[in-house]
């Protein structure tokens, strides 16, 4: 069980080339990883990860966390667009209503 996001922030007269990468995963102990990677393009990333038991406060997180991205023109210079977006079947498909962003 696994989905994954990837997004890009791309404008050369400001000079804007960043990445979020966002990938979900059900860990061994049946709680849920949220793990996040973000940066510069062609730098090192930064990377963290945030542990869930409730999918609905994860389902909540992704939305936050795209809605801001894509979303970002004010702050950032311009916004984020999503270039892959790649699901693995669950069982009950719970991070389906996430691609409806």
């Amino acid at each position: 069980m696994h989905a994954e996001f990837f997004l890009k922030a791309q404008n050369e007269k400001v000079g804007i080339f960043r990445f979020y990468h966002i990938v979900v995963m059900l860990t061994l102990f049946k709680d849920w990883s949220l793990l996040i990677a973000n940066g510069r393009i062609g730098q090192k990333a930064r990377q963290r990860s945030l542990l869930f038991t409730d999918l609905n406060l994860l389902i909540k997180k992704i939305k936050q966390i795209l809605n801001k991205r894509l979303k970002a023109e004010k702050r950032l210079g311009c916004n984020y667009y999503l270039i892959n977006h790649c699901q693995q079947r669950f069982k009950t498909d719970p991070l389906l209503e996430i691609s409806t962003v």
